[in-house]
């Protein structure tokens, strides 16, 4: 089973319905949107522990504070994001290309740039939580960390070759990336499946 299989076996039907209400979008549009930004921090956080100092940078991360137990608090992740060091991460993973994730997010699923922005700060801690919860269970150093993320994202890009490959040209730093209006269906059903 892959990160994103168990990621979204973590959300049950309230904390899913709490961040479309939160979020003032329907179950579909909340789909849609964690199709395309799930696939797109997790291939960010590989890009960001490809250097034996990125990954240690992230293993470090992960066992001082991101241990899984967030899920037990998604209630409070959803009202206050910040609290759980959204912006941090977010900074740290998707650096300049944050607001041009933002607006490639809001304009593939029919959302403002503002309200793609508070979904990926609500999914950024979850994400590093269950990081850190797998991480744990399997005891992995931080090679092993780059490699669980590879295979990961590997399975996503057999999956959706062309959408992957799209999500790399839009976090490459050299790339002036201009948005494009392509739609990224990765995982979508697994969400619109449990409305």
């Amino acid at each position: 089973m892959n990160i994103f299989d168990i990621f979204a076996q973590q959300l049950d039907n309230n904390t899913l319905q709490g961040m479309a209400n939160k979020l003032g979008v329907n179950n579909e549009q909340l789909a849609g949107a964690l199709g395309s930004a799930v696939p797109i921090l997790m291939n960010a956080l590989q890009n960001n522990a490809s250097t034996a100092e990125g990954a240690g940078s992230l293993l470090n991360a992960l066992q001082k504070d991101h241990d899984g137990s967030i899920f037990s608090q998604l209630g409070n992740v959803l009202s206050n994001p910040s609290a759980f060091k959204a912006d941090g991460i977010l900074g740290h993973i998707l650096g300049s290309n944050q607001k041009k994730v933002e607006e490639y997010i809001g304009q593939t699923n029919g959302l403002s740039a503002g309200i793609s922005g508070q979904l990926l700060q609500m999914l950024a801690p979850m994400l590093m939580g269950l990081l850190g919860q797998q991480q744990k269970q399997s005891n992995l150093d931080a090679g092993g960390l780059f490699d669980m993320l590879t295979k990961n994202n590997q399975n996503i890009q057999q999956k959706a070759p062309v959408q992957m490959s799209f999500i790399e040209k839009l976090l490459d730093r050299n790339n002036d990336g201009s948005i494009m209006d392509d739609v990224l269906n990765i995982g979508m059903s697994i969400f619109k499946s449990r409305r």
